[in-house]
């Protein structure tokens, strides 16, 4: 492998830390539901928003593939870096829309009324995952920085 390909490869291990600790809070919410079930609580909401995150996973998966094969694509040929840098974008984009799902179901929740365990187990596992988001996307954009600016430097060697 090449430069670009085990760079991408560093890279994306920076960005797998904070996306374990995403999957982990799901993991974690998914494992109290039954606890909230028989407690009484009403919890499909939660039910329907951490089912449609192993789709959402999936969908990263596929994108981060592509992003692999662009990777070792710009090592053979300097104008696929763009594609590279795309595939990175769309990368980055996987998990934002289900962040701001999430965010919507605790909104909700807020609104139905006073503080519930159901809302106090999201908004702890949110805020994690909140902050695990944004260091993901931190980490990617970082890259697409360094990729971009080894792109506009005729001096230095990616």
């Amino acid at each position: 492998m090449s430069e670009i390909v085990n760079r991408t490869a560093e890279v994306a291990a920076q960005w797998h830390q904070h996306l374990v600790w995403i999957r982990m809070n799901v993991a974690y919410i998914k494992a109290e539901l039954p606890h909230l079930l028989d407690n009484g609580h009403e919890v499909s909401d939660i039910e329907d928003l951490l089912a449609s995150f192993a789709s959402v996973f999936e969908h990263f998966c596929g994108s981060e593939f592509d992003l692999f094969v662009a990777a070792r694509a710009s090592e053979v040929k300097e104008s696929e870096k763009q594609a590279l840098i795309g595939k990175l974008h769309r990368t980055r984009e996987c998990f934002r829309a289900w962040v701001h799902d999430y965010h919507g179901v605790v909104q909700r929740r807020r609104a139905a009324g006073g503080p519930s365990l159901p809302l106090v187990l999201l908004q702890g596992c949110g805020a994690e995952l909140l902050k695990a988001h944004t260091c993901f996307v931190e980490v990617i954009e970082a890259y697409v920085q360094e990729i971009e600016s080894s792109s506009n430097d005729p001096m230095k060697h990616f």
